[in-house]
């Protein structure tokens, strides 16, 4: 009798040994306890997490003589006939070979009988994403409409190539990739049953090597027997079937974050000399380093870090020596040099210059601490650090800290410089218009430095008109919005004149009621003014004379470029281009 290998042996037959999908196993036997079985069911996954096993499994279940039953017995004829791949009426079709339309529609015509010697007629279709547009439409009225007695399950790992008149037509069920603990649990149980001797270690190795496939996880254990006669050992897993040791990734990562190049790359060249693949290896590396980040940030690391209870300690002391910005770029770098190195002719060369770069890189330094050390520079306090001022690197300390010169809070900060008078907004103004407030000191309740308050700068303006403004604000902000772009001439003759340039804002203010609220507010500021009359067309100023609207983009103008005068000839800004060699291309308010 051949061989038959461990996938295919221990494929289980039950729905209860199926590892790592307990949501879609609960989902179909309640589906067959209640009686409420689709006409389709569409089965999703990356590949080995057990979607056609569930297929064959919902099969025997449907055509067992106990059944529809939501554990088929697995000893009537039928569920027999189904393990054995012999069941008539259950068609298992690939459809990466069979993906014409002309097999679609001897599928399709096929389908219209009664089932033979079970109770449905049952299609397999594996790979289903593989058929032709054309077929996929032969395919969809048969889908939407089936004959009673025919069930339809279809499997595939990539569902996005499906057509969604297809998807909509079936019960979609998502497998999950198996945790390396489930298929290392796995995988001890049928060591033990086979009588393979195999050590934890090796156990790890291969579930980690499987990647989320059960099926990967029992061909490379396989693999592995054959390759020794004795005891699977962690070295012979390792030699058998290529994995990498965790202990050169973590040699690398230690002497990556010690800023040690020479011991990085001399076990990069160990690991190359052994075989490993560089990719898989950069992969590794960048997986440790989300192992740091991850134990850094949350409190249980042990549940989103899949490592032994000895390594995962080593992990979460190692994380605390190390500074998270530094951590989160060294896994960038990792993560973006992988295509790279797929692709380079000579991958030793890319990885060994990026691990040069990250073991040499210096350390992080955010824009705060940089700001406060070119304050301190400013003031005489020191030299940048690594500039070739003082011939000094820039160090941290194991705990994320850094060297005198760039410790966060070690530096007292200078003394602020005096703020100049700050315009006072139109709107702000406009609540005090009969006169100027005189200057004073302000209460800022968020600054530890008090400042001159500046008079109203609206002098253009008559402050009853923008006190009316601001009345109307209270009560029709968008009304007073359209009232800040008008001219105010007069009053005379009892007659509030209030012309605009534009169409758009008059109209606006003269509907009946917006112009019943600006005569009571003009009423309210205005003694002798009767009547407000609006007008449009060209304004002839006289002298300064400007709306609201005008005076406050002035003003606003007139801040900026205040503002930007000023930061341009800050001390610590010339300080700065001086040091970077850089130039101010713009200025931002904060």
């Amino acid at each position: 009798m051949s061989y038959l290998v461990l996938a295919r042996k221990w494929r289980p037959q039950r729905f209860a040994d199926v590892v790592g999908q307990d949501h879609v196993v609960h989902t179909l036997q309640n589906a067959l306890n209640k009686g409420r079985i689709a006409h389709a069911f569409l089965f999703t996954g990356a590949r080995g997490v057990g979607k056609t096993t569930a297929a064959r499994l919902l099969a025997k279940a449907l055509q067992c003589a106990q059944g529809p039953t939501a554990e088929p017995c697995g000893t009537c004829r039928a569920c027999l006939d189904v393990t054995e791949g012999r069941a008539i009426d259950v068609l298992e079709i690939d459809g990466a070979s069979n993906r014409g339309i002309d097999q679609v529609r001897e599928l399709r015509d096929g389908v219209r009988y009664l089932p033979q010697a079970a109770r449905f007629k049952i299609v397999i279709i594996d790979e289903v994403h593989m058929l032709t547009v054309e077929a996929f439409n032969a395919l969809l009225k048969t889908l939407e409409e089936p004959p009673a007695h025919v069930k339809f399950i279809f499997a595939t790992t990539e569902p996005h190539k499906i057509p969604i008149t297809i998807l909509s037509r079936c019960q979609r069920y998502d497998f999950k990739r198996i945790g390396p603990g489930d298929i290392a649990a796995r995988l001890r149980a049928i060591a033990g049953t086979e009588k393979i001797e195999i050590d934890d270690e090796a156990l790890r190795l291969i579930a980690r090597a499987a990647q989320g496939s059960m099926r990967d996880g029992l061909s490379l254990l396989d693999q592995a027997v054959a390759y020794t006669d004795g005891e699977i050992t962690a070295q012979v897993a390792i030699e058998a079937l290529g994995v990498i040791d965790r202990r050169v990734v973590v040699e690398i990562v230690d002497a990556v974050l010690g800023r040690d190049p020479n011991a990085a790359l001399e076990a990069v060249g160990r690991a190359f000399e052994t075989g490993i693949d560089l990719r898989q290896l950069l992969g590794e590396l960048a997986e440790e380093f989300r192992h740091l980040v991850v134990a850094q940030v949350v409190k249980r690391p042990e549940a989103l870090i899949d490592l032994p209870e000895r390594e995962l300690a080593g992990v979460v002391e190692r994380s605390r020596t190390v500074d998270g910005a530094d951590l989160q770029r060294l896994f960038a770098m990792a993560t973006e040099h992988v295509d790279a190195l797929a692709r380079a002719e000579s991958p030793r060369l890319v990885l060994d210059v990026l691990v040069a770069r990250m073991a040499s890189m210096p350390p992080y330094l955010s824009l705060a601490e940089l700001a406060s050390l070119v304050e301190r520079i400013a003031g005489g306090g020191g030299a940048l650090p690594g500039s070739g001022h003082d011939g000094s690197p820039r160090g941290r300390t194991p705990t994320g800290g850094s060297d005198d010169l760039g410790r966060r809070g070690a530096t007292a900060a200078p003394e602020r410089p005096a703020r100049p008078a700050a315009a006072t907004s139109p709107r702000t103004a406009a609540t005090a218009p009969a006169t100027a407030r005189p200057a004073g000191r302000c209460e800022v309740a968020d600054e530890e430095y008090a400042a001159p308050c500046a008079p109203t700068l609206l002098p253009d303006i008559d402050p009853r008109w923008q006190s009316a403004v601001a009345t109307v604000r209270s009560q029709h902000p968008a009304l007073a919005s359209f009232l800040e772009h008008g001219l105010v001439i007069g009053p005379r003759d009892e007659t509030l004149v209030l012309r605009f340039e534009q169409t758009f804002y008059a109209d606006a203010v003269r509907d009946q009621d917006n112009l019943k609220t600006v005569c009571a507010a003009v009423a309210e500021q205005f003694a002798n003014v009767r009547r407000v009359q609006i007008e449009v067309g060209p304004i002839a100023r006289h002298g300064s004379q400007v709306s609201i609207a005008e005076a406050e983009a002035k003003i606003a103008e007139q801040r900026r470029s205040t503002r930007e005068s000023e930061a341009l000839n800050s001390p610590t800004v010339k300080l700065a281009v001086e040091i970077f060699g850089g130039t101010v291309l713009q200025v931002k308010e904060a």
